[in-house]
């Protein structure tokens, strides 16, 4: 929503968008997520939205197909997100990393909005994030 300043004028308050990609992520699913923020700043003629690409390290995340995912920030790091987005494909059930379920579970703690995209909810609900709570996938 924006808000006035003190002239009268508008000021856009930019949201930070964190996207989670874990290896073997759907590109598709990925995509999805990143170009509807990067066609509404152009459409809107605004910067609304800064994505952050997040990885478990600063390694180029590998996707399902021949397509990765470069970082700008990892797991573990103290971002200030209004939104976090974990994005994962093929089969999340052997996924059990330690370090990514605990830093999501503190950005839950902390008041970030979590998403999971495609095979992300099962990534949440394996880090303890969804009980109690409805979920599709």
């Amino acid at each position: 929503m924006p808000i006035m300043d003190n002239f009268g004028t508008k000021t856009i308050m930019r949201r930070r968008i964190g996207v989670l990609t874990l290896p073997g992520f759907a590109i598709l699913s990925y995509g999805s997520t990143v170009e509807l923020l990067r066609a509404a700043n152009i459409l809107s003629r605004h910067h609304l939205y800064d994505v952050i690409n997040i990885g478990m390290s600063m390694d180029p995340v590998p996707s399902s197909g021949a397509a990765q995912v470069m970082p700008q920030a990892q797991v573990g790091d103290d971002l200030h997100l209004d939104y976090l987005f974990v994005v994962a494909g093929g089969n999340p059930m052997p996924f059990d990393n330690k370090t990514v379920f605990s830093w999501l579970a503190r950005m839950a703690r902390s008041g970030v909005p979590l998403g999971g995209v495609s095979a992300g909810p099962v990534i949440l609900a394996k880090a303890g994030l969804m009980a109690g709570r409805r979920m599709t996938v």
